[in-house]
């Protein structure tokens, strides 16, 4: 990290299209179960724009219009996310140069912590699967917070659990 203008004091990490370039598992899912349970077709153009990034509840009102009710959004998620375990299962990898970029960080002694709107079942199936359970311990998941990403409270509340100032931080996203 020599030659950066700016050291950050901790790094945030968004899992799913940052950790591993899963996001075709979830828009295959979010297809087919917007279909089935929504009866919603989705465009190219719905998946680029409104079902990266956030929580279920939200893309659902990005997509309809009107925020779903306890069960409908309850029920969504089950079904949703079980289908993308399914078609995840087995073909999910880091993103090229994590674990280097892991070691480099642990070297120089900046702490990283995860910041996902994922529940703590898919954050356990993709850490498992990319064998890093053990090197995120601080992380955030989607039931941590009231509002989900792009919201800055999952970043702030990142920073915090490092002990840091969310200013100090660099922090790895790929919503918009």
């Amino acid at each position: 990290m020599s030659g950066w203008p700016w050291r950050p004091a901790g790094v945030l990490f968004d899992m799913d299209g940052v950790l591993t370039d899963n996001n075709r598992f979830h828009r295959q899912a979010w297809q087919e179960v917007a279909a089935s349970v929504l009866g919603l077709t989705l465009s190219e153009h719905d998946l680029d724009t409104k079902v990266d990034g956030g929580r279920n509840p939200e893309i659902i009102e990005r997509l309809t219009g009107t925020y779903p009710d306890e069960a409908l959004a309850a029920r969504f998620h089950e079904v949703k996310e079980g289908r993308y375990r399914e078609l995840a299962a087995g073909a999910l990898r880091e993103v090229a140069g994590l674990s280097a970029y892991l070691d480099a960080l642990e070297s120089r002694g900046i702490p990283f912590a995860l910041v996902t709107s994922a529940d703590r079942v898919n954050v356990e199936f993709g850490m498992q699967a990319l064998g890093l359970g053990s090197r995120f311990g601080p992380r955030v998941l989607g039931e941590d917070v009231a509002q989900g990403k792009p919201h800055p409270q999952p970043f702030l509340l990142g920073a915090q659990r490092l002990g840091l100032s969310a200013a100090d931080c660099l922090a790895h996203e790929d919503a918009v």
